[in-house]
This record gives C-alpha cells, sequence and structure tokens, in this order.
C-alpha cells in the first residue's frame, strides 16, 4: 500500500516538472534549446525529488521485507545513511518502562569504537530532546548547539559536524530516535535532507512497530503454551476423586486462575487406618510453579508414607526443600493426619493460612492457629507444632488457600475470612454442601471477574453412621 502511494507521488511530481517548466515559460517552444537557467533548475530540483522518492520506494519495500526486530533495526540504520548519503546513523529506542532512550545501534563513523553507549533521560542531549518535544532537528553545525555534547568526539576522535536527528513515532507516539550524522560530501544538511529523513522515518516507525507487535503476539502464544502446560502438570497430580470413609464426608473445589499459581492438595492413606490431608502453596506462578508443586507433592507424598511422625514429616520436607531451593521459592502447607479408628486428628501448619474448625455441638468457628512457623523451603532443621484434637460426629474442618480469601468483585473488595467462616458456621458437618455453599458464595460475589490466584478448599466432616 505505502509503495503504491509512493509511486503515485513519484507520478505527480514527475507530471508537476513539466507543468512547472511551462508555467514558468509559457510562450517557449518545447525545444529544450528555447529553455533558460530557471527551467533547467526546475527539472534539476523534481528530478532529484523523483529519484529520492523512488529511493523511498526500494529502501520501504526493503524494511517491510522483514518483521524481525533485530534484523529490521539493522537494515533501518543502513538505510538511513543511504537514504541522505550520511557518513554515520544512530538509533534509540523508547524504554517505557524506565522512559530512557536506549541507544542500539552507531553505525558508521567511529561506531566500531562505541561499545556502550549509556542510556539517555528525555530531554537529555540533542536526542533526549527530539524525543520529549517529537519534533525533528536538522543542525548545519553540531559545535553551535547549546544541547550538544563532544564527548564522544573526544572518546573516539570522529569529528561532527551536521546532524539531522528525527523522533521515530507512530500516532504520535514516541517510539524512538533516529539520527543522521555528516553528509559524506562534506557538506552540511539541508532542508530537502529533512524533509526526506522525516519520511524514511515515518516508514521506520510503522516498520518497528509492525515488528514488535509481532514479537508481542510471539511471547503472548510462548506464555500461553507455557501456562496450558502448566494447568495440565497442576492437575494431573491433583487428586481425581476424595476418599471414601465410613463416617466422614470430603470435598474439594479447585479453581484456577488465569496465571497459573502453585496451589496443591492430596489425600494420603496411610498405614494403621491413617489418612493423610494435605493442602498447600508454592510461592510463585507459571511453569516453574507448577513444576515445583508437582516435585513437592511426589517428595511429601514418599515421606509421609515412610515417616510415622508427622511433625518428622515436615522437617524432612522442609530440609529438602531448602536443599534444593532455587530463587525464593519457597512452600506453605498444612498437614492433617487424621487416625480413622479412633477419631483424632493432627495438624501441623507451616507459614499456611489458619484451617476453620466448625464445632458440631456448638455450632462455634474458630481459627486452628498453632504456634507460628515459617514456610517450608527458607530455613534448615525447623521442629513443627502440632494441635491435636478429638473429631466428633457434626464436626467439620476447612482448609483453603489465599486465594479464596482475596478473591475480589468488581470494587476491588476482598471475599475475606468473615465472609469464609459465615459460611461454614452456617454449614454442615457434609463437606459437600459446605463446599457447594462457599463456591456458590464466590461465584455470585466475584461476579466473572477475572482472578489471579488459585482458588482451592479442602473439606472434611465427621458424619453420623
Amino acid at each position: 500500500m505505502m509503495s503504491m502511494m509512493l509511486e503515485k507521488d513519484i507520478r505527480s511530481d514527475s507530471d508537476r516538472l513539466m507543468s512547472a517548466s511551462h508555467a514558468s515559460h509559457p510562450n517557449v517552444s518545447d525545444d529544450p534549446r528555447c529553455h533558460g537557467e530557471n527551467s533547467n533548475q526546475d527539472v534539476d530540483y523534481y528530478r532529484r525529488k523523483v529519484e529520492n522518492l523512488e529511493k523511498l520506494v526500494e529502501i520501504t519495500s526493503f524494511l517491510n521485507s522483514t518483521i524481525v526486530l533485530d534484523d529490521l533495526l539493522s537494515r533501518i540504520m543502513s538505510e538511513s545513511k543511504r537514504v541522505v548519503n550520511a557518513d554515520a546513523s544512530s538509533l534509540f529506542l523508547l524504554d517505557e518502562a524506565s522512559q530512557t532512550l536506549v541507544p542500539l545501534i552507531v553505525e558508521g563513523g567511529a561506531g566500531s569504537k562505541l561499545k556502550a553507549l549509556p542510556p539517555l533521560q528525555l530531554g537529555q542531549g540533542i536526542a533526549g530532546w527530539v524525543a520529549e518535544q517529537g519534533q525533528a532537528e536538522l543542525i548545519e553545525d553540531v559545535y553551535k548547539h547549546p544541547r550538544f555534547s563532544d564527548r564522544y568526539d573526544k572518546e573516539t576522535g570522529y569529528h561532527t559536524k551536521s546532524m539531522i536527528c528525527v523522533p521515530i513515532k507512530s500516532s504520535n507516539k514516541i517510539l524512538g530516535v533516529s539520527q543522521a550524522i555528516n553528509k559524506q560530501d562534506g557538506l552540511s544538511f539541508n532542508s530537502g535532507d529533512l524533509e526526506l529523513f522525516e519520511a524514511f522515518c515515518v516508514q521506520a516507525a510503522i516498520a518497528i512497530e509492525n515488528a514488535q507487535m509481532q514479537e508481542r503476539l510471539i511471547a503472548r502464544q510462548a506464555l500461553e503454551h507455557d501456562l496450558q502446560f502448566a494447568q495440565t502438570v497442576q492437575q494431573s497430580f491433583l487428586p481425581q476423586e476424595t476418599p471414601d470413609v465410613a463416617g466422614y464426608s470430603f470435598a474439594t473445589e479447585y479453581t484456577a486462575a488465569q496465571e497459573v499459581g502453585g496451589d496443591f492438595y492430596d489425600f494420603i492413606e496411610l498405614p494403621d487406618n491413617r489418612l493423610g490431608i494435605v493442602i498447600g502453596d508454592v510461592a510463585g506462578k507459571g511453569v516453574a510453579a507448577a513444576l515445583y508443586m508437582a516435585k513437592t507433592m511426589s517428595d511429601f507424598r514418599f515421606i509421609a508414607l515412610t515417616e510415622h511422625n508427622p511433625t518428622r514429616v515436615l522437617t524432612r520436607v522442609n530440609n529438602l526443600l531448602v536443599q534444593r531451593s532455587r530463587r525464593g521459592i519457597f512452600v506453605t502447607l498444612v498437614y492433617v493426619l487424621l487416625e480413622l479408628q479412633d477419631n483424632f486428628m493432627t495438624i501441623i501448619n507451616a507459614g499456611h493460612l489458619p484451617p476453620l474448625f466448625r464445632e458440631g455441638k456448638t455450632g462455634e468457628v474458630k481459627m486452628l492457629d498453632s504456634q507460628s512457623a515459617p514456610p517450608l523451603g527458607i530455613m534448615p532443621d525447623m521442629m513443627y507444632q502440632a494441635i491435636c484434637c478429638q473429631f466428633h460426629a457434626g464436626d467439620a474442618l476447612l482448609l483453603y488457600t489465599d486465594g479464596v480469601m482475596e478473591a475480589r468483585n468488581a470494587e476491588k473488595q476482598e471475599f475475606g475470612l468473615d465472609r469464609l467462616q459465615s459460611l461454614l458456621k452456617a454449614g454442615s458437618s457434609h463437606a459437600g454442601a459446605t463446599v457447594g455453599d462457599i463456591r456458590q458464595e464466590l461465584v455470585a460475589f466475584t461476579n466473572e471477574q477475572p482472578q489471579h490466584d488459585d482458588l482451592t478448599l479442602v473439606c472434611l466432616g465427621a458424619v453420623d453412621e
């Protein structure tokens, strides 16, 4: 499309060339010998303009033949020199996060001697000023410009004379700045060079924006693939069904967030008619958290099956995670050991949210908050305290992750602990009904607002035979 428009401009300029000639000398014959000096100047002017437009069409086609950003930037630099016959050129891209101009490429001149240029603040130097103002600068003698710094000339021995500095922008959004430095013929840049270089930078901006969009698309597709993989890993390690134990009911709820977190839970059948119940949350999101969660679950299950003492289970798992912990990843976790024959429950908490316990006889809900202990994977040789209690008919225990507490509605209000306690108090020892009520309330509260953390619930109740 752009090439067709430029070709149209070329034809229009050619027509104007002939019209200008006749307009200047309406009574002069078409014989070239009858044309005067002014007509010859008009012809030369329009011929150069047509040649420049043809060059711009060629360069635009060359730029648009790649969408690989690094390749494109190199092409922009080489072609920016050619379009105005410059001895050297430089390119700065705006880093949106830091709002600084990052010098990417210096080509020609003393570019090979400048291994690393520091970023420029907006308003700093000629390039920073052009980026901040969004206006091009044509400078015939840079040493007379108040914003010029001769630092790089001194470092390299190169002598900068004339410069064109143009913002690269799209829809008034600054993408960067391009500079053409010193004409090869030794003359200063003129207004015609500026006009041509600005037209070139318009095409460069379009090409850069297209390449950046392509990079973002590829990155987003890679992220979506990683998230799908992480969700597959995460869900493959979660139990597909709850235990079927006489006198008890179990229910779970797991809702994955937009960003995969590290929530997990498990039921572990142990010797001596015991059942292990675990819920946890790996710090972090994405593939790393999902893989770490999968490994932690495998290790926990193995140690729980080989270690009879529940507090020793957490100490051993903790030491294992400390040994291989990377980049600050840790795990909060609650481990419940249920002795089915005696209806006796042992609860150990490693930095996780405290379980909620509803007493069947009174309906009272309280937090089972043991002595504070750090998450797993931070400090070695930790000793964890246990809470022990009988589990009578009508009692219920609720385990949950912070995604439940922090679920938000459209007004950015959090679901919170009070709502969770009220729902548990109004519930029964039938875990499925309690979890169903909480799920329904969460759906109504969030009203389809996107959540950024997994929501996980594990509930167990002691029911009458």
